[in-house]
């Protein structure tokens, strides 16, 4: 089942791109939630939270063309999370 997800997945460019944005998304809210915030967010609050993640931030790889362009437009907001590859 999961090889016929990924293929899914790389056949159709739009809804993995739509994928990675929800992780991408709830997993900043899950992050904030935790740290940050002392009460539960309510739908209202989270549907705010996320016109503002599609207004004033960038999601994604710190090596991609997205990130790179965010930095040159001095976006301020940016969120990436990634492994460290040094073994």
């Amino acid at each position: 089942m999961a090889k016929d997800s990924m293929m899914i997945m790389e056949e159709n460019r739009d809804l993995n791109q739509i994928c990675l944005k929800t992780i991408r998304y709830a997993t900043k809210l899950a992050f904030d939630q935790m740290i940050f915030t002392e009460e539960t967010m309510n739908d209202e609050e989270i549907i705010e939270q996320l016109k503002e993640f599609d207004q004033n931030w960038y999601f994604g790889s710190i090596d991609s063309p997205g990130w790179r362009d965010s930095v040159l437009a001095e976006k301020l907001q940016l969120f990436s999370i990634s492994k460290d590859v040094v073994k």
